[in-house]
């Protein structure tokens, strides 16, 4: 594929062209992540919702002789059990995402969110790194290969950018660095000073482009170095002018630090891998935010949330509980952020 980042059109036409291709090769994987897609782009789920419904009862006949016949289908488990859990619910019941604005803040219903596997964002952790582990789940897995949108050199570096199979904005990709290295999820000088350099670069074409990280014990789910890439027709509300680390004269609920210089930002970051603090970060053109926070599995989310990452740190609250999408309220958002939030 030739290089998508010269415009925002370009980018979006080629990033949707690639979903039809994923749908046509039956597999399990790339049907769960063209269904959890679809759910979230209307656009989308009219154009394909006929070949899902064909690729899934495809499937469901499948597995169902696989079982009966005593053998064990070969997918991965976790991509098992969330096709138990759409089988369960019905292909025709999946809600699509919903969206809506309270006060500052953004609150999506996401209902296929709730069929994820967690991986390591569920798990207790102790410090902000931990060693890779072939093991584990991680982006140099053969069946990974087929959910890569694109791959190449890009800043000096080569890249994977995979669609996120559970994505939460538009154009929801995963940038995976130099992937062969099989580097942990822990942050280093290079790499920041490298998706800062990326964000800059890629807002001249890509308008709305932008990166989000989750350190490890900040509900990151993959021990392997990704980024999370976004592209928004609006800014995030943690961009809003009204806050101080904007220039304003309103406390954002959350300790935000935001910094254009990456030196003082990878200060920032080194600071809190010295006092062992995880962090969530976003890389917005020449933006910098740097958002320490309580340890996941020391933190209480709402009944309706799995745990704040990078976008709920943002003010973008997900859920896959309509009853939740319905009850939040800003006072409350307002208070679970600053709840989330620890100081360096």
């Amino acid at each position: 594929m030739n290089r998508p980042f010269d415009s925002t059109d370009h980018f979006l036409n080629a990033f949707n062209r690639g979903f039809k291709p994923l749908l046509d090769t039956g597999q399990l994987g790339t049907f769960i992540l063209v269904l959890a897609n679809s759910s979230f782009d209307a656009r989308l789920k009219t154009e394909l919702q006929r070949d899902i419904d064909h690729v899934f009862h495809t499937l469901y006949r499948r597995f169902e002789e696989q079982l009966l016949g005593g053998e064990i289908p070969p997918e991965s488990d976790e991509d098992l059990l969330v096709f138990l859990k759409i089988a369960t619910v019905g292909i025709d019941r999946i809600s699509k995402s919903e969206t809506r604005r309270i006060g500052n803040w953004e609150v999506q219903f996401n209902p296929l969110r709730a069929f994820r596997p967690r991986r390591i964002a569920a798990a207790v952790t102790e410090d902000v790194a931990l060693p890779f582990c072939r093991e584990s789940f991680h982006f140099n897995k053969p069946f990974m290969d087929k959910e890569i949108f694109w791959s190449g050199l890009l800043e000096g570096k080569t890249i994977d950018l995979y669609y996120n199979k559970y994505p939460f904005t538009q154009a929801h990709g995963l940038l995976v660095p130099e992937r062969s290295k099989e580097s942990p999820q822990q942050l280093t000088e290079e790499y920041h000073h490298y998706l800062c350099t990326l964000a800059s670069t890629l807002e001249q074409t890509l308008p709305g482009c932008g990166f989000g990280y989750n350190s490890y014990g900040a509900y990151a789910s993959v021990n392997h170095l990704h980024f999370q890439m976004f592209m928004r027709e609006h800014p995030f509300p943690i961009q809003h002018s009204q806050w101080q680390h904007q220039g304003g004269e309103v406390s954002y609920p959350a300790h935000c630090y935001r910094t254009s210089h990456p030196p003082e930002a990878w200060q920032l970051i080194e600071q809190c891998h010295q006092n062992h603090t995880p962090y969530n970060l976003l890389y917005i053109g020449d933006s910098c935010y740097i958002l320490p926070r309580v340890r996941q599995g020391s933190d209480t989310p709402p009944h309706w949330s799995s745990g704040f990452s990078w976008h709920e740190m943002a003010g973008g609250m997900l859920t896959s509980s309509h009853t939740g999408f319905g009850e939040v309220s800003t006072e409350s958002i307002g208070q679970l952020l600053q709840s989330a939030s620890t100081t360096l």
